[in-house]
């Protein structure tokens, strides 16, 4: 296990300019350019058979739970499939439900109940007081919660980068409430990620732009800026707070020997995020666990192969008793 670097919450300036925190952003989702009519090719990214009116994603619920308010959407099971478990959804560093890939969510929902959950103080679930806590264990916690509240006894659930350390808290202190994990490119630690952060931070629009994807990958995929969902506006401070914690987030490497939830590690052999070697270690030390190494793919694979993801996902999920 790589030791670990002192991890100081310190917040980089570049994050602390809300406008161009959102520069980047709209950067991350949409890209520069692409939108123009055309873009789209027929033998795109696998999945990329959008059609009007997919990409819409169901109106956002709101509970408040403990004191916080809390949101989700709800992907019914479709007929046929009431009956399979539940798979809920664990959002990544600064990003709502919005940043989901519609077909990738497709696949997922083909099969069982999709609930996609929002973090504390992100989208629907906006307003989080100043002193409420923001940490990982706490929006594990929140997680918890919501399964209850929905009367979920038991659910599968996945989680992309920062919601892949959520998904691991959970199920490490609540292993009741998961049946089986799915992990796309969990950090290994918030001191293992940091570096990465403040070097995105530093990124200009253009280079933060070329490097979303593995260079040739993109060159190949032009359709894939138009496809990519839009981005719904943050709420004010809460990028900031979320760096904070999850610089903080000593991650769970030394527990993984403990986890007792079947467990699927999902990393891209181009993810400069959350390498694949760091995704590795987890699999490594978490018992029984299985790593599936995308080629090509990069943090936001789901963009790049959300047919592929979506059946490893389906695939493991179903597999599990």
């Amino acid at each position: 296990m790589p030791a670990a670097i002192p991890c100081s919450p310190r917040v980089p300036p570049a994050l602390l300019s809300p406008l161009r925190y959102m520069a980047l952003l709209l950067v991350l989702l949409v890209g520069l350019a692409g939108l123009a009519a055309g873009c789209a090719a027929p033998n795109g990214r696998s999945g990329a058979d959008l059609t009007p009116g997919q990409d819409t994603l169901p109106q956002a619920a709101t509970a408040r739970l403990d004191g916080v308010l809390l949101a989700w959407r709800d992907l019914p099971a479709p007929p046929g499939e009431e009956t399979a478990r539940p798979l809920l959804l664990l959002t990544g560093f600064a990003m709502t439900g919005e940043g989901w890939d519609r077909q990738f969510l497709r696949g997922l929902n083909a099969g069982r109940r999709v609930v996609v959950m929002e973090n504390r103080g992100m989208g629907a679930a906006a307003g989080l007081p100043p002193g409420a806590p923001v940490d990982l264990p706490t929006m594990a916690r929140d997680a918890a919660r919501l399964l209850e509240h929905l009367g979920i006894a038991k659910a599968d659930v996945l989680g992309w980068s920062m919601g892949g350390g959520v998904a691991l808290e959970l199920a490490l202190a609540r292993p009741e409430r998961v049946a089986a994990l799915a992990l796309y490119a969990p950090p290994l630690s918030g001191a293992a990620v940091k570096p990465v952060l403040d070097r995105m931070f530093a990124m200009s629009p253009q280079e933060l732009k070329a490097a979303l994807f593995p260079q040739d990958w993109a060159a190949a995929h032009p359709e894939v800026w138009a496809e990519l969902p839009r981005p719904a506006p943050l709420p004010e401070g809460m990028a900031v707070r979320q760096y904070a914690a999850l610089c903080a987030w000593p991650g769970v490497a030394e527990r993984l020997p403990d986890l007792r939830v079947p467990a699927l590690f999902l990393a891209g052999e181009a993810d400069w995020v959350c390498p694949a070697e760091d995704v590795r270690v987890q699999a490594q030390a978490a018992h029984g666990a299985r790593l599936e190494l995308v080629p090509q793919g990069g943090h936001w694979m789901m963009h790049q192969e959300p047919r592929t993801l979506a059946r490893l996902v389906d695939d493991f999920l179903n597999a599990q008793p």
